[in-house]
């Protein structure tokens, strides 16, 4: 999908490669993918992709909304596809994932382009506070340098 510009990409079981190869050309992402850890054989198929040369699989996203309840886990990955990334949008998404199960987060090992380079604004729907939010929003806060404008809202969108 060369020309495709904006898509909302709801994900439970699927090939994540394959899907991945067509988002490279997206400027405008909603995903909403389920969490790695609850995913273990099919990440098999995820991480070679979003782990490629960093900034190559969304060069041209500028807006990314990512869903929390599930996909948090993904979010050091994605930053360092994208390096062009101006919004970063997070929500506690209608995904209809059940269970409470405690998210998790990993710092990147380099601090992504796109906090060094792009990021202007975060906006995050449905921050509770858990511990790995606070390490999310603590490490954006500490490593965006062209940070303009940061909302953190508990209440959750519709």
């Amino acid at each position: 999908m060369p020309k495709l510009v904006k898509a909302e990409i709801k994900i439970k079981r699927e090939d994540y490669e394959k899907l991945m190869g067509c988002l490279t050309s997206a400027k405008h992402l909603s995903l909403c993918l389920t969490s790695p850890r609850r995913l273990s054989k099919y990440l098999i198929s995820a991480v070679p992709v979003l782990m490629a040369k960093p900034g190559e699989l969304f060069c041209q996203l500028e807006y990314l909304e990512l869903c929390t309840k599930c996909s948090l886990d993904w979010l050091s990955l994605l930053l360092m596809q994208s390096p062009k990334l101006r919004v970063l949008r997070l929500t506690q998404g209608v995904c209809g994932m059940n269970g409470n199960f405690e998210i998790q987060w990993e710092q990147p090992c380099c601090v992504p382009e796109c906090l060094v380079s792009s990021v202007e604004t975060v906006e995050w729907i449905g921050y509770k506070a858990t511990k790995a939010e606070k390490e999310v929003a603590i490490y954006i806060l500490d490593k965006a340098n062209h940070l303009k404008e940061m909302t953190l809202s508990q209440k959750i969108a519709n």
